[in-house]
């Protein structure tokens, strides 16, 4: 969804309001998802997989009705010359166009891997995503051995971290406008860091969890969200925005 959002999108000025309407919808729709969850309660956990299922054949659909692949610059060069008289040619074999199609990714791959300003930009998002990941995955076990968390409070901790995402979606965009890019990334990074730190600090209050969520996913990680795909749109070359 992000590959396709940078090749469709040409200014600066577009990228962002994109970027933060696609985090207020996705907010919106992960808001509904705890809700829908706590009036479910009392079904058994069968039905709610299937229920799951539904929904992904439905974004399932959704995606193939709507998202069509954006046409490479450089084939819309060749397709150019050959209607202005260069003569037309035959279509490639399917064991060329496969052998085309790799060789067209490979160098790119291996530009942005050894380039400096993208190989660091893969690292940080790699880095990101993994202590967010580790980050996240005890943190449910962990509110339950300090805050006596169930289902219910698991419940209003998602609605309280989306419905902050959703807000500060809006806000995030000024402040890149105001501070820069880097500087909203390296905020997000750090906030989301010392955020985490708040529960080890505050253990036992029963608000902290709360404060946290609303903290890191809502505030800190729309700046590095927004923002880390500032950099990347400013950054990379246009041919390699997709891969």
């Amino acid at each position: 969804e992000m590959a396709y959002i940078m090749d469709s999108v040409t200014s600066e000025a577009d990228l962002s309001h994109i970027l933060t309407m696609q985090r207020i919808m996705t907010s919106a729709g992960a808001l509904l998802g705890p809700l829908v969850a706590r009036a479910l309660n009392e079904y058994p956990f069968p039905f709610l997989c299937r229920g799951l299922v539904c929904v992904n054949l439905a974004n399932l659909l959704v995606g193939v009705a709507l998202l069509n692949d954006v046409p490479r610059k450089d084939a819309l060069l060749e397709s150019s010359e050959s209607s202005a008289g260069f003569g037309a040619t035959a279509p490639p074999s399917p064991s060329k166009s496969q052998d085309s199609v790799l060789t067209s990714f490979l160098p790119p791959l291996r530009s942005m891997l050894t380039s400096h300003a993208t190989g660091s930009l893969l690292l940080v998002s790699w880095v990101y995503a993994l202590s967010f990941g580790i980050a996240g995955g005890p943190a449910v076990v962990f509110f339950k051995d300090y805050w006596a968390f169930g289902k219910n409070e698991v419940c209003y901790y998602f609605v309280v971290a989306n419905l902050s995402s959703l807000i500060c979606a809006s806000a995030v965009p000024r402040m890149i406008r105001s501070f820069g890019a880097p500087a909203t990334c390296k905020a997000g990074c750090l906030g989301a860091a010392g955020s985490v730190l708040i529960l080890i600090v505050w253990a036992g209050h029963p608000l902290v969890p709360y404060l946290c969520g609303a903290l890191e996913v809502g505030l800190f990680g729309s700046m590095f969200g927004l923002s880390f795909m500032h950099l990347v749109r400013r950054s990379c070359p246009e041919a390699v925005l997709g891969t």
